[in-house]
C-alpha cells in the first residue's frame, strides 16, 4: 500500500517557509550593514545604563519597543540608532558627556564629536552652514509640553489660561531658547538656572511655580528628579514653537555617508509611523492628553 501525503500539512509547512524567506530579506539590511563609528554627545540625564538600553533595543530585530520609562532624549538616541541601521548603517557609538545643552552646543562647533545623539531644536544651532539638517523629527506645533508644579499648589492646578499663567513664576534655562521664548511671549516672569535637578528644588522650595516639561507615561504623568515629584495642570498643553532635527557635522569623517543613512532611514520609520509611536509609548504624546485645551503664543 502506497503512502498518502496528507494534504494538511502542505500548507502549514509552504506557509513556515515563506515566513522565513520573509524573516531573512526583512533582516537583509542588518547583514549586509556597513559598520561604522559616530562619536556622540549625551548628557548627564542620560546615563551608562539608558546608553545601554538603548543600544540592545536598537540592535534587535524588532521595528521598535520603547519603554514608558524613557525620556525623550532616550527616544530620540533610539530613533537615531534605528534609523541608520534602516539607512545601511550598523554604528557604533563613542559617547561624549556633557553637563547641558548649551555645553554639548558649544562643543559640537569645536569638533568634539560628529553629532548630539538627541535632536536639538533649530534655533539652537547658530552655524547652520557647518553640518547636515536631517529632515524634522518633531515638526513645528507638534512638540507639547505641561505645566509642571508640586502636588499640593490647588491654586495652579486650576490654571487653564495664558492668562491666568502669568500670576505664577517659571523657571527654565535661558539657554534652552524655544522655551525661554515661548514663556517670554507668555509673559510669564521666568527665573534662569542651569539644571533640571535645581528647577525642580526651586519648585520644591517654593522659589518658584512651575517649569515646562514634557508628559511621562506615569498614570499621573508625574516627573520625579532627585526625589522631587512634580504633577502637570491638568486640561492644559503648551506648545513649543519649533522643529527639532538632528545635526551631522560636516567636516566629521564619514559625515555624508551617516547623513545619507540617516535621511533614508526616518524616511522609512516615518512611513511606518515608528517616530510617533515611538514617542507615544515613551508618554511623550501621552494619550491622556488627546482633549487638552493648547497653549500657544507666537
Amino acid at each position: 500500500m502506497c503512502d498518502v501525503e496528507n494534504p494538511s500539512k502542505k500548507p502549514t509547512t509552504n506557509i513556515l517557509s515563506l515566513l522565513s524567506l520573509l524573516a531573512v530579506l526583512s533582516s537583509a539590511q542588518y547583514l549586509f550593514a556597513k559598520d561604522v563609528n559616530i562619536s556622540v554627545a549625551v548628557h548627564d540625564h542620560t546615563t551608562d545604563l539608558h546608553v545601554e538600553k538603548v543600544l540592545s533595543l536598537c540592535a534587535g530585530r524588532k521595528k521598535y519597543s520603547v519603554s514608558s520609562q524613557w525620556h525623550r532624549s532616550m527616544v530620540e538616541f533610539y530613533i537615531l540608532c534605528k534609523a541608520l541601521r534602516f539607512g545601511g548603517i550598523s554604528p557604533s557609538f563613542t559617547i561624549k558627556r556633557y553637563a547641558n545643552s548649551a555645553r554639548s552646543a558649544v562643543h559640537a562647533i569645536d569638533g568634539s564629536f560628529m553629532m548630539r545623539s538627541f535632536a536639538p531644536w533649530e534655533q539652537e544651532n547658530n552655524h547652520l552652514e557647518d553640518f547636515y539638517a536631517s529632515d524634522e523629527v518633531v515638526k513645528r506645533g507638534e512638540f507639547w509640553v505641561g505645566v509642571y508644579t508640586r502636588p499640593e499648589y490647588s491654586e495652579l492646578l486650576k490654571v487653564n489660561s495664558i492668562k491666568q499663567l502669568r500670576k505664577f513664576k517659571a523657571v527654565t534655562n535661558k539657554n534652552w531658547k524655544v522655551d525661554w521664548q515661548t514663556l517670554h511671549c507668555m509673559n510669564v516672569s521666568t527665573y534662569n538656572v542651569s539644571t533640571r535637578v535645581q528647577m525642580f528644588k526651586m519648585i520644591q522650595s517654593k522659589r518658584a511655580d512651575f517649569l515646562l516639561d514634557a508628559f511621562s507615561a506615569e498614570k499621573d504623568m508625574s516627573r520625579q528628579i532627585a526625589g522631587v515629584k512634580l504633577v502637570p495642570v491638568q486640561g492644559i498643553i503648551v506648545v513649543l514653537n519649533g522643529a527639532r532635527r538632528y545635526f551631522i557635522r560636516k567636516k566629521s569623517h564619514n559625515a555624508k555617508e551617516v547623513f545619507d543613512a540617516l535621511q533614508k532611514g526616518l524616511g522609512i520609520m516615518r512611513s511606518q509611523h515608528l517616530i510617533y509611536k515611538a514617542y507615544q509609548d515613551s508618554g511623550f504624546y501621552h494619550r491622556g492628553t488627546d482633549q487638552w485645551k493648547k497653549l500657544h503664543c507666537s
